[in-house]
């Protein structure tokens, strides 16, 4: 009895021990790294529900597949454990569209483009005032769009405005600020 008591004592000391030497180091107590310590997280600091703290993290992560490229796509999804729930919470509500919508949309290219000819060359806009119009177009409307999906999912404006920010001190916390920054860099504010 005292040998079994002795041996539960240790393994206690152990799982305490590996917790405070994750935090320390850097990574996340095994609570916050989970599905419910996110939405915890956000129930608790946003006021909402946790079925709208899971459809909010679907949009979030589906405006952010198209900003991002594949590589910081995929850090920032193994950033926020039960993301393919989120996402198939967000479908599911309506607040993204599936990805069969998605598929059915896209459209065809078009060869009349090509038709036009060289002349509309001298009309065109240089590369970096292109690529410049884009980046400020797809932020905007990157934060719009996920702005009109909290709205969807119900989030109030006050909660909505906090939302990035909660979830970007998530990431913080579980993977570090090399993976924050890339999601601040999908919703600069």
């Amino acid at each position: 009895m005292v040998r079994r008591a002795g041996t539960l004592m240790v393994a206690v000391a152990l799982g305490l021990v590996g917790c405070s030497k994750a935090t320390k180091e850097g990574g996340a107590a095994p609570e916050l790294a989970s599905p419910a310590g996110l939405t915890n997280m956000l129930t608790s600091k946003l006021g909402i529900s946790e079925s709208q703290a899971s459809m909010a993290l679907g949009a979030l992560l589906g405006e952010a597949k198209g900003k991002l490229s594949p590589g910081d796509y995929s850090k920032l999804e193994g950033a926020l454990p039960g993301a393919e729930h989120y996402l198939s919470a967000a479908e599911g509500a309506g607040v993204l569209p599936s990805t069969k919508e998605v598929a059915a949309a896209a459209p065809a290219a078009d060869s009349s483009v090509a038709a036009v000819g060289d002349s509309a060359a001298a009309y065109a806009p240089s590369a970096s005032q292109v690529e410049n119009a884009t980046t400020a177009a797809g932020s905007a409307a990157s934060i719009s769009g996920l702005t009109s999906a909290l709205s969807k999912v119900g989030i109030p404006p006050e909660a909505a405005n906090q939302f990035v920010p909660v979830v970007t001190e998530y990431v913080g916390k579980v993977a570090g600020p090399d993976v924050a920054n890339i999601l601040k860099s999908a919703f600069p504010t």
